[in-house]
Parts: C-alpha cells; structure tokens; sequence
C-alpha cells in the first residue's frame, strides 16, 4: 500500500519535523505552501535521497479560496 501524506504550511520548522518522520515510516509527502518550490528544493532533495521517499512541492496560498479548491479538486 503506498501511503502519503500532504502537508500545509511546509516551510515552518514543526512541518518540516513532520515531513522527516513521516519519510522515515514510509510516507510520500506533498510539501504545500507558499513559495516552497524554490524554498524546499533542497530539503525535498534530501528527504529523498536520505530516505528514498517521493516529495513533491506545490505552491499554494491557503487563503485563496479559488487556487485552493483547485488544488483540492486536483489529488
């Protein structure tokens, strides 16, 4: 069974504690948040590589109701 986890508000240290342990129990991630994909490219990087677990980064701002129902609709 491949399990993920999405994660809001990826750039803060709790999230990125949280993104490290759910990637060592086996989780994918989906890393959201503003500005993550140039911010968290080197940490997605490293998750994968220390624990071979797929992260994918989605810029998103939680307050645009539109961008965020289309992100929803979208996984």
């Amino acid at each position: 069974m491949n399990k993920s986890v999405l994660i809001l508000g990826a750039k803060s240290d709790m999230a990125r504690a949280a993104a490290m342990h759910f990637a060592k129990n086996g989780f994918s991630l989906m890393l959201v948040g503003r500005n993550v994909t140039i911010e968290l490219d080197v940490f997605a990087q490293t998750i994968n590589d220390t624990f071979g677990q797929n992260v994918s980064l989605h810029d998103l701002d939680i307050l645009d109701r539109d961008a965020t129902d289309s992100f929803l609709s979208g996984i």
